[in-house]
């Protein structure tokens, strides 16, 4: 290395490792869909924390950091960034509030949601989808999950969906969520949306 006072950099080694690409998206808070792979530390020694770059069949993707040491064959977790050619829409399809009752004491509130998915590309990518609705901590407020069933997607108790989806080149895929909110008249219920 040259004693120039300049920085300068060496490389130490370099690898190449066939890796397995997924997207996810979280079309409540982003219409776009994300990028990520998880591999294993491809070297015989650890990769140090700090500063890497991601290159994908020899172009340059990212910079991303290690925030710590990665052991040889353990595995690490990338995220890297949108791919445009992946569309995630989310619409409010239907509100509507009624009354429960001739003399009514509550109130139901009806929402159901769209979420259109485009594959852009020309090959099959396997994409997480996540959405949510409310759940209730108090006893007077009642939440009805009325779709997805449980075959469709995992629920979580936390009100999270998750849809692991395959998703084949230039098809559309619409995934509904559907839920009712039930509470006293009296009650004042914010954030539904």
């Amino acid at each position: 290395i040259p004693a120039d006072h300049q920085p300068h950099r060496v490389l130490l080694g370099s690898a190449s490792k066939e890796i397995q690409l997924t997207y996810y998206a979280v079309p409540k808070l982003s219409k776009f869909a994300y990028l990520r792979t998880n591999l294993k530390n491809p070297f015989s020694f650890p990769l140090l924390a700090g500063g890497v770059n991601i290159f994908i069949d020899g172009r340059f993707v990212s910079s991303a950091s290690l925030a710590k040491t990665i052991l040889s064959d353990e595995n690490m977790d990338f995220s890297l960034g949108v791919d445009e050619s992946i569309k995630v829409e989310r619409k409010l399809q239907k509100r509507f509030t009624d009354e429960k009752g001739t003399f009514s004491k509550e109130t139901r509130e009806n929402y159901e949601y769209l979420t259109e998915m485009t594959n852009g590309k020309d090959r099959e990518i396997a994409i997480d989808v996540k959405d949510q609705f409310p759940v209730s901590r108090n006893e007077k407020i009642k939440v009805e999950l009325k779709s997805p069933a449980k075959e469709e997607a995992h629920i979580g108790d936390d009100g999270i969906i998750s849809w692991s989806l395959k998703l084949p080149p230039k098809e559309k895929r619409r995934l509904q969520t559907t839920f009712t909110v039930t509470y006293p008249k009296d009650v004042r219920v914010t954030g539904l949306e």
